[in-house]
């Protein structure tokens, strides 16, 4: 059985603003060792990537990696926006066996 969301909910109006705030927005994401800085637009596409002074002291690989985890920690930052927006406790989907009756049982 579901539970009813705790607290009141946004209005379809609320989230829509939110939902443009969050498109027009650009979102920053660095890599855990600090080579790459990713700038991505709203809709998650690369805007601008900034290496380290020090990039050239690694290999290709390794500045690939850091991009790549940039550009990612800076899409989880939108998914981190749009999820603040309806933020608080969700209700559980209903499950499938909430009408199958009981081993024995015929149904209703």
């Amino acid at each position: 059985m579901s539970t009813p969301p705790a607290g009141p909910q946004p209005s379809v109006d609320e989230l829509t603003a939110g939902i443009q705030r969050v498109l027009a927005g650009t979102y920053r994401g660095r890599d855990p060792a600090g080579l790459a800085l990713a700038t991505v637009d709203g809709e998650g596409l690369v805007v601008d990537v900034r290496l380290a002074p020090t990039v050239a002291r690694y290999g290709t690989r390794a500045v690939e990696d850091a991009i790549r985890q940039a550009v990612t920690a800076a899409q989880r930052s939108i998914v981190d926006a749009f999820e603040a927006l309806t933020a608080g406790p969700r209700p559980e989907p209903p499950s499938m066996l909430d009408n199958v009756p009981p081993a024995g049982e015929e149904p209703s």
